[in-house]
């Protein structure tokens, strides 16, 4: 954050996940509802001429109260779209509406499925690496135990797993983990 210079933190809000779902009674009993309310209306934007969004509750509905321009860019922009979304309930559908709301929406997804969808935004590094043949996996919020179990049925493909729950660099059959690292994940990703 320090390349943002003066910047501000919120605490906002956070989803509880679970085998790759929200949990939405954990998520409602995990958030401070007059926290984000007070953050909200708290948060001064009369030196700002425009919001720029990811998904991030608090900025977004203090823009929208102050009548701030808005622009959100973010992948959950891109099921706004008419794309695949399996397993969507309702409220799947008003959290992509109004979790984060905005004036102008830009959706990114690594395929555009004939919609005005951007690709990810992905800041690389320029090295020069043999080929490997591996897959980078990074779900931070799914389980360690569940992504171990699913990729080792792979068993001729090799990955490469940055984690939270990662303490040390180590490796699993064809699995090679890794802790949290921007350096070691941007290296791996140029890869």
């Amino acid at each position: 954050m320090e390349e943002f210079g003066d910047y501000q933190t919120r605490r906002g809000l956070s989803f509880t996940t679970e085998r790759g779902c929200i949990n939405y009674a954990k998520t409602f009993m995990s958030n401070n509802l007059w926290q984000l309310w007070n953050d909200v209306n708290s948060l001064n934007l009369s030196h700002y001429d425009l919001v720029l969004n990811d998904f991030e509750p608090v900025s977004a509905w203090a823009a929208k109260k102050r009548g701030v321009p808005s622009i959100s860019v973010s992948h959950q922009n891109a099921f706004r779209y008419a794309v695949p979304l399996q397993g969507a309930n309702w409220l799947d559908r008003q959290v992509i509406e109004y979790f984060a709301p905005a004036e102008h929406y830009i959706g990114l997804h690594w395929h555009h499925f004939e919609q005005p969808i951007l690709p990810p935004i992905i800041h690389t590094i320029n090295s020069v690496c043999p080929e490997e043949a591996f897959v980078l996996v990074y779900l931070p919020f799914e389980s360690i135990n569940d992504i171990t179990e699913l990729l080792l049925r792979f068993t001729c493909q090799s990955f490469v797993c940055f984690h939270p729950e990662i303490i040390e660099h180590k490796q699993i059959e064809n699995i090679e983990f890794f802790p949290l690292s921007f350096d070691a994940f941007q290296s791996s990703l140029s890869r």
